[in-house]
Order: C-alpha cells, then structure tokens, then sequence
C-alpha cells in the first residue's frame, strides 16, 4: 500500500490566536489567558491549539476544577509540543 503524505501548513501568531479563540471561546476561565505567551515560540497547526485546548480543560477537570486556568493551557501546550517533537516527518513538518 502507498503511503500519502499531507502536510499541514502552520499558521502565524495572528491566525494561531483566531483559532485558540474558537477552540478555548466555550471554556470557562478563572482569570484572562495570555494567548500570546502560550502560542509564542512554536508553530502550531490548527489541530494542535485544539489539542492544546482540549488538554486544558482536562487537566482542570482532573483537578476537580469547572475553570481552566493560564498554567492549565501553558502546561498543554508543553505536552503537545513534546508529543510533536517526539513525532515529526523528514522534512521537519508534522503529518495530519
């Protein structure tokens, strides 16, 4: 069998932020979230700042907690990008 690689194209700080926007707008929070300092210092596809979102409200929820904090999501996205450091394709792009 033949294998299809796609490459997913990573967005820039602006279009990272819209997307967090729309994937964090439904979580409740207990204080405001510093999106540029969680988004900040790695490219992320569109799939990883909804898995980041995701990890956060689970890590709330885990805690026992209905809010998700800043270090909720600061501590997701260290999980994510480990989990994509530790997955790439050859070219150094990531494969949906």
């Amino acid at each position: 069998m033949k294998s299809i690689l796609i490459f997913v194209l990573l967005f820039n700080l602006k279009g990272a932020r819209k997307i967090f926007e729309i994937h964090s707008q439904s979580m409740m929070k207990t204080e405001k979230i510093d999106v540029d300092s969680i988004l900040e210092g790695v490219e992320f596809s569109g799939a990883d700042i909804k898995s980041i979102c995701i990890e956060a409200g689970y890590r709330a929820l885990r805690d026992r907690r209905r809010e998700v904090t800043n270090d909720d999501f600061l501590k997701a996205k260290e999980q994510v990008a480990a989990s994509r450091k530790a997955n790439p394709d050859k070219e150094g792009k990531y494969i949906a």
